[in-house]
């Protein structure tokens, strides 16, 4: 993953979702071909997942292109969005 959408991801778990969203709309300026962009997709649902929005996390990976995004990366990231809306209940 880039180090914009990382330190997006960084930013999220800090609680400072705008600043994450800053570094996601960077992120996805930059990328240059396919598997930059699904990337920036997938820390994108990894932000929402992280302030407990699973749904919107869900909504990005079932975006995500799949052939660029695998089924694992995929599978898992869906299982971290569930994860973090249980525990927001």
């Amino acid at each position: 993953m880039g180090a914009a959408a990382l330190a997006a991801v960084a930013q999220a778990m800090a609680g400072r979702r705008p600043e994450a969203e800053y570094l996601l709309a960077t992120a996805a300026e930059r990328a240059a071909h396919a598997r930059e962009s699904v990337l920036v997709i997938a820390a994108r649902a990894t932000v929402a997942a992280e302030v407990g929005d699973a749904a919107e996390a869900a909504g990005h990976v079932r975006v995500a292109d799949q052939p660029a995004l695998d089924g694992a990366h995929r599978a898992g990231l869906l299982v971290v969005a569930e994860a973090r809306q249980g525990s927001c209940r």
